[in-house]
């Protein structure tokens, strides 16, 4: 099981003073650039998954983001591949119509996508788990999500 981030549990109103380790990791705040060796279709996911974060994204998350983008990028080729192709093929003598390789390989590519997008927080059953409290005009929230 995997656990729940600190600043969640401040937004959920479930956090504890008493629980969290005093030198628990606290992750530098901004994005890693995308690397100059990344192909043009994986840096323009990486770029929109940075965007898409804004102010939460930190300098841990680069290897997640890369990893998403990448499977995402693999996700849109396997189906441009399929729609040119088409799901099936047709192979041996007795004509056997057998799915079609990219089926497979775009599942995967799917599946660790949706991986990824999970570990950051970003998938719909993911956002739901997160409930924040009404606001108080007291309470600066902004210096929970620093």
């Amino acid at each position: 099981m995997r656990r729940t981030p600190e600043h969640q549990k401040i937004l959920s109103g479930t956090a504890r003073p008493d629980r969290p380790a005093p030198r628990r990791p606290q992750p530098e705040p901004g994005a890693q650039p995308a690397g100059a060796d990344w192909s043009e279709p994986v840096r323009r996911r990486y770029d929109a998954l940075v965007a898409y974060m804004g102010d939460t994204v930190t300098v841990a998350d680069a290897g997640v983001m890369w990893l998403t983008a990448t499977a995402l990028v693999e996700v849109e080729q396997h189906t441009a591949t399929l729609q040119v192709e088409g799901m099936v093929y047709v192979s041996g003598r007795r004509a056997m119509k057998r799915p079609h390789p990219a089926v497979q390989l775009r599942d995967a590519a799917w599946r660790r996508a949706l991986a990824g997008l999970k570990s950051l927080g970003l998938s719909p059953t993911d956002r739901s788990k997160v409930s924040v409290p009404e606001r108080r005009p007291d309470v600066d929230m902004r210096r929970y999500t620093g």
